[in-house]
């Protein structure tokens, strides 16, 4: 079986990868979340489900013009997929990105 990701970047939050793809059953899939405004919380749900607690942050610094600037993504990860997934991810600003990962 092959399950067909589609994401879609909103305002406030990027999303690595981006695009259609194809993972075959039992493969894994790993999202990245980058949010526009490193302060900005992210909640995810998965099929429903909140699955926040779920998600990894990290952060990194950059020294920039004698300034230290920090950057923070967040990974989700789906391991061994076996199933179709309805990813939602949201922002504190309210902005919502739909993922839809159907199968065939």
């Amino acid at each position: 079986m092959q399950y067909y990701y589609v994401t879609s970047s909103g305002s406030n939050c990027k999303l690595y990868p981006d695009g259609q793809f194809v993972e075959l059953e039992g493969d894994n899939y790993r999202l990245t979340i980058v949010p526009d405004d490193p302060s900005s919380s992210i909640s995810v749900t998965d099929n429903g489900t909140n699955v926040t607690s779920q998600l990894t942050r990290v952060e990194s610094q950059v020294e920039k013009d004698g300034a230290t600037i920090t950057y923070v993504n967040y990974i989700y990860a789906l391991v061994d997929i076996r199933a179709t997934h309805n990813i939602i991810v949201s922002s504190t600003s309210n902005s919502t990105v739909l993922i839809k990962v159907g199968g065939n």
